[in-house]
């Protein structure tokens, strides 16, 4: 819980001139009086009268900073004891304060014998002079007294109450009963904006919260621009999403409209300008905040391919929450670098559709990666094993073999594993080629006709995408990720190609949410399976981007 209270302000001296001789003088005390603690300033004056008259001009310049909300006076003077026999002496008294646009806050003059003049103790409204700039503020007194035994003093002490105004920010760290991070503020926070800006870290893919309040007053509605967006040294892909925005700006802001919000989409500087309205008394200043988007600390449960995670993610503009969601989504959460599965059906990849039909690709384009095939009605005289054809791509094969043989055929594969739900997952060509053409059966191209690694990319769609190698060179092991392949590098550019054509490269964002909101309509692109893009969003929570407090 924040308590608001009057605060204690520095000030500076601007000048400070006095007429009179010792004892007699001006002083202006360099600490805070004792028991004041309120206290901007503090005027003293005094004279002895015995062996003359003397006279005192004071004058003491303040500042006041951009901010004040009042200043509150509280002034008092002594004469001779009027109850002591022969106190003859007579002061005159002349006290004012004003400022520097030429209002004056109040003024006396006088003339006393006895006890001085009347106790000061007067508040003053300055928010509107101190709203857009600093404003000075000047106490001036002066003191004659006539010669008596006796001497008289003034003395004027000002206090400032100042509208208290700071900006806080957060992110969204996931799951559990605290998933916003807390609100954190620099410290200290006030007139030192106009010179000296916020300093922010945020995690790549964050959601960057910040907010501005006064008090008196509340949560304050602003306006924000990103400016200076220098993105870092890391080289984005040509198809990037975001490519010169270290910063997205969300065009509307929660909280009615006092909770801005910020996609964090590449590494390096940006500033945000928060602008308060002109009516606002306690934020007077646009305050700038210098946002350094750095790799988060951890994207949920770590596990061993964080880095590279977030090294696609930088490059390419993809949350690097979102692309551990999909791999998790992927790989039933196992984040295995060699995750594999045979695609018998599908159509526009699978085996029945392009591998060992129609297209027939085993017999002609991807002939050197084919599996040697039994004979069978599209290819009588069978096909024989392709001369790149290596150790690992035959293992696909001996997957197989416990329940189907050492050449499994299709139709083998689907019948003895019925966990795989080949017949679900592609209902219309199970219904017209398994169950309606029992006849019709091929050996398997277990190797061409899958899918491997993190993002399990299809042999075929990657192939289309430029990718040349063995199938099972699309395993994410460190070996094939050293060599420029594996799954990632192509899986990573379809999803950017396939954001690119239905959003362009940096699409507006309305509203929390848009993005993620956008890759639905990717992801089912990338996946046809039922329910695949609301499953990848539920996972998002758990790897959402954390790392320092956004203020320190």
């Amino acid at each position: 819980m924040i308590t608001w209270c009057r605060s204690a302000l520095l000030f500076a001296v601007l000048s400070s001139v006095c007429v009179g001789q010792s004892p007699n003088g001006c002083t202006y005390p360099g600490g805070i009086p004792a028991g004041s603690a309120d206290s901007l300033a503090f005027l003293w004056a005094a004279v002895n009268s015995q062996t003359g008259p003397y006279s005192l001009d004071c004058t003491q310049t303040l500042l006041l900073p951009k901010g004040t909300k009042s200043v509150w006076f509280i002034g008092q003077g002594w004469g001779c004891d009027p109850d002591y026999p022969g106190c003859e002496d007579v002061v005159a008294w002349e006290e004012d304060a004003k400022l520097s646009n030429g209002r004056i806050l109040f003024t006396y003059a006088g003339m006393n014998p006895e006890s001085g003049p009347p106790s000061i103790q007067q508040f003053s409204d300055v928010s509107a002079d101190a709203h857009d700039a600093d404003v000075t503020l000047v106490m001036h007194g002066s003191l004659t007294a006539t010669p008596d035994r006796w001497g008289a003093s003034w003395t004027l002490e000002v206090s400032a109450n100042t509208w208290q105004c700071r900006v806080f920010g957060r992110i969204d760290r996931g799951t559990g009963s605290n998933a916003m991070t807390d609100w954190t503020s620099p410290d200290p926070q006030g007139p030192q904006w106009s010179t000296s800006p916020l300093t922010a870290t945020v995690p790549l893919g964050a959601d960057l919260q910040l907010k501005m309040e006064s008090s008196p007053g509340g949560p304050v509605q602003v306006t924000t621009a990103v400016t200076n967006q220098q993105v870092g040294t890391q080289s984005l892909d040509a198809n990037a999403l975001f490519p010169s925005s270290v910063l997205v700006p969300v065009s509307t802001a929660t909280g009615n409209g006092t909770v801005n919000h910020f996609h964090a989409a590449h590494t390096g500087t940006a500033t945000v300008s928060l602008t308060p309205p002109e009516s606002n008394q306690g934020c007077a200043d646009i305050v700038p905040v210098n946002v350094t988007v750095v790799p988060p600390q951890t994207l949920g449960p770590a596990v061993s391919i964080d880095n590279m995670i977030v090294r696609y993610a930088d490059q390419s503009g993809i949350p690097p929450q979102f692309l551990k969601a999909q791999m998790a989504q992927e790989s039933s959460g196992t984040f295995n670098v060699s995750a594999y599965r045979y695609e018998p059906l599908n159509g526009w990849v699978g085996d029945y559709g392009v591998m060992s039909r129609h297209q027939d690709f085993r017999a002609n384009q991807y002939s050197m990666y084919a599996l040697q095939a039994i004979p069978d009605y599209q290819d009588p005289n069978g096909i024989p094993q392709g001369g790149s054809v290596d150790s690992q791509d035959l293992a696909t094969q001996t997957n197989f073999s416990q329940c189907c043989g050492n050449s499994p055929t299709v139709r083998q594969i689907i019948a003895n594993n019925p966990k795989q739900n080949y017949g679900t997952n592609n209902a219309p060509n199970y219904v017209n080629w398994y169950l309606c053409t029992i006849n019709d059966d091929f050996t398997a191209q277990t190797s061409l006709a899958a899918s491997y690694g993190l993002l399990q990319i299809m042999f075929e769609t990657a192939y289309e995408g430029g990718f040349r190698g063995n199938p099972t060179d699309l395993f994410d092991t460190q070996a094939n990720l050293a060599a420029g392949k594996g799954s990632m590098l192509y899986a990573v550019a379809k999803i950017e190609n396939d954001f690119l054509k239905k959003f362009g490269s940096s699409p507006a964002l309305g509203v929390p949410g848009d993005l993620g909101n956008d890759f639905r309509k990717v992801w089912s692109e990338y996946n046809a399976a039922r329910n695949y893009s609301a499953n990848v969003i539920k996972r998002i929570r758990t790897y959402l981007p954390a790392g320092t407090p956004v203020f320190q």
